[in-house]
């Protein structure tokens, strides 16, 4: 896996230097850098907690399932506003820090790499929790299947769009994230979908918000940080509502689960 994940990723973007140069790389680079910088600051420490958590309860299907449950809410609550708030505030940024004006051109880009993102942030712990439980044969197929499509689908939009094209074939290919999590249900039976629509649809109340709300207040850096902590408290009260308070109780929960596993 680590080797497939090696040609998908580093061997592709020498590949992509040859097809849209030096500036198209690096356009690319700063916009998935940034879009996956919520999924890489909660994912890394999710995966180092669940992989063995799930190894040592697979034998009680149940216990498994929340659990399972549980990480995709979570994942999700912390992932999704990041990522569609960031989609709506870029440009707003972007013209109101000076240094970072020149990165206009990647705004595009930046909105398709978050919606890979988005897809990463529900499938990494399924693949994940199917590692942990043995299935890694299973992983494997879903590997060369995510390696085959991007050089399949990563040069000829590149050749055609090129490095929007590159970020669009991105974002296509992180569809397919549907047959790991058909995979995963099939094998866990689990309930996908209402581990993420309380979060999901959240997020999109917020980034509606948002959208509305930055052409009237972000007139400043300071109004901007503003809406932005005006818009999270937004979302927090949504999430509070739709799980009826028990938001409250499963962080206290997690709270505890984490002092105890640093203690």
């Amino acid at each position: 896996n680590t080797f497939l994940a090696v040609i998908k990723d580093r061997l592709m973007n020498v590949f992509l230097w040859k097809i849209i140069g030096a500036e198209g790389v690096g356009i690319l680079g700063w916009a998935q850098k940034w879009a996956q910088a919520p999924l890489r600051f909660f994912m890394d420490p999710v995966m180092k907690v669940t992989f063995p958590a799930y190894s040592r309860i697979q034998t009680n299907k149940e216990t498994l399932n929340k659990a399972i449950e549980k990480t995709l809410f979570f994942v999700s609550f912390l992932t999704f506003p990041m990522l569609i708030g960031a989609v709506v505030l870029i440009k707003p940024l972007i013209f109101l820090i000076p240094k970072y004006q020149k990165w206009e051109v990647a705004i595009l880009a930046f909105g398709l790499y978050a919606f890979n993102s988005a897809w990463g942030a529900v499938t990494t712990p399924l693949t994940n929790a199917l590692s942990a439980v043995g299935k890694i044969k299973t992983v494997f197929k879903l590997m060369i299947m995510w390696t085959g499509l991007t050089w399949i689908f990563y040069p000829l939009f590149a050749f055609k769009f090129g490095y929007n094209g590159v970020a669009a074939a991105s974002a296509l290919v992180s569809i397919s994230s549907i047959v790991a999590i058909i995979i995963a249900q099939k094998t866990f039976g689990f309930s996908f979908w209402s581990s993420i629509n309380k979060s999901f649809s959240a997020s999109l109340l917020m980034g509606g918000f948002l959208f509305f709300a930055t052409p009237l207040f972000a007139r400043n850096f300071f109004s901007l940080i503003s809406l932005i902590l005006l818009g999270g408290g937004f979302y927090l009260g949504l999430i509070y509502f739709l799980t009826k308070g028990e938001i409250i109780n499963d962080v206290k929960l997690l709270w505890r689960q984490f002092r105890a596993g640093r203690s």
